[in-house]
């Protein structure tokens, strides 16, 4: 930041912040609609990283011939 004293950096934090609330608020919204419970939510994890696990041990797997 010292190097770059032209950079207006409280207005650049402003914006990132502003940013991520509007994210955080509409993650709210949407899980606030939401049906699932937790262990959906853990189920559905585990499917995803299963998936990705299978995924990369396959290119992995290539890799080797």
């Amino acid at each position: 930041m010292k190097k770059h004293p032209e950079i207006k950096w409280d207005i650049i934090a402003r914006s990132a912040l502003e940013n991520y609330i509007e994210k955080i608020v509409f993650a709210e919204k949407i899980a606030s609609k939401s049906k699932l419970t937790i262990d959906d939510v853990k189920d559905i994890s585990n499917e995803i990283t299963e998936k990705s696990w299978q995924r990369h041990k396959e290119y992995l797997e290539k890799q080797k011939k």
